[in-house]
């Protein structure tokens, strides 16, 4: 039936959490049994960020020391990351925070100068693009609105990527 699939799952049934100040010794408190339904219920105990969760991290690390080359490409391997089937309802809203860091990454470092002359990026929207070159620092804000207009088509209410978008222009 129709409905069946959609009711309401069965509460968790394993063993309540004891209560201080109740009638069992303190000592059994912190028994084998008690810390394991503990652990089992904290979801931050188990959790452990995704490739490209780390990726974004270190991007933003990168960014924070204003090595926004580095930062450009940490994100852009976040973005290439295969995502499980179970996180794809979850993966516009991480893949436009993504994107908007990368275009603020694309316009500090126009600010900054347009990175070392003679270098190019590896990975990225600049891909191959010498980042001296007198054409550079125009590309720097055009993949800023690349990437902040990809933001807002994944999460229109993210209001930062809408913010970067502006800057671009």
């Amino acid at each position: 039936h129709f409905l069946e699939v959609f009711k309401r799952p069965p509460p968790a049934t394993s063993a309540p959490i004891p209560q201080l100040g109740s009638s069992q010794d303190d000592t059994t408190l912190l028994d084998d049994a008690s810390l394991r339904v503990v652990h089992d219920r904290t979801q931050v105990n188990g959790y452990k960020p995704s490739e490209a969760d780390t990726l974004k991290q270190l991007g933003n690390s990168a960014f924070k020391e204003a090595d926004f080359s580095k930062a450009i490409k940490c994100y852009s391997r976040a973005l290439d990351v295969p995502v499980a089937s179970a996180e794809l309802l979850n993966e516009g809203p991480r893949r436009a925070v993504v994107l908007a860091n990368r275009a603020q990454a694309y316009l500090s470092r126009a600010a900054a100068g347009g990175g070392t002359e003679g270098s190019c990026d590896d990975e990225g929207l600049m891909e191959g693009i010498e980042l001296g070159s007198p054409s550079a620092l125009t590309k720097h804000y055009e993949a800023a609105h690349i990437d902040a207009q990809a933001a807002i088509d994944l999460d229109p209410t993210y209001i930062k990527a809408h913010q970067r978008k502006i800057q671009a222009l």
